[in-house]
């Protein structure tokens, strides 16, 4: 009675490592995921407006998954510029400037500054930012070609390379003359 209570313990004991154990691989996979889903999100909101049909969503996710990996890489070296310090005081940087309401072109002129970084990191920092964004357009310049003319004219073309589209459009100044 004494060996089956303790082999019944230690079967539990086991089975309790082992569900703990595949519940963690579980929530790795869901983040893995997840932040995939959220590339995915981020490739495809500018094209919100435009309606993408099944078809073209599925040939959307198709490029997104060819290009994934290169603008990963990208990003994955523009991170490892900073040290982890760098990082600190770029983020206590931009907490400061969104306090004193900079945006833009300014907050960002403002967190350089707080960081006081050489200019060597400086340029490092703009090259690698610079790929992961033509990177990044490239993508979506792609994703752009799929759509048909009605869905070019629901958004902002100019971001693409295209003509047109739902862009802020300037008013005409009236001649008093």
């Amino acid at each position: 009675m004494r060996h089956s209570a303790i082999l019944l313990l230690l079967v539990a004991f086991v089975a309790t490592i082992f569900v703990t154990n595949a519940s963690a691989q579980d929530d790795d996979k869901k983040k893995k995921k997840g932040a995939g889903k959220q590339f995915v999100n981020s490739v495809l909101r500018p094209f919100k407006k435009a309606e993408l049909t099944d078809e073209q969503t599925k040939k959307a996710h198709e490029m997104i998954k060819q290009h994934s990996e290169k603008i990963m890489g990208l990003q994955k070296e523009a991170n490892n510029i900073l040290s982890d310090e760098q990082k600190k005081a770029r983020r206590d940087a931009a907490k400061a400037a969104k306090e004193k309401g900079l945006k833009g072109k300014k907050a960002n002129e403002f967190i350089m500054a707080e960081m006081k970084l050489d200019e060597a990191t400086v340029e490092k920092m703009k090259k690698a930012s610079k790929a992961v964004n033509e990177a990044r357009m490239e993508l979506q310049k792609g994703v752009y070609g799929l759509l048909t003319d009605e869905q070019k004219q629901k958004i902002p073309a100019r971001r693409f390379g295209g003509k047109g589209g739902a862009g802020k459009k300037k008013k005409k100044k009236k001649d008093d003359g």
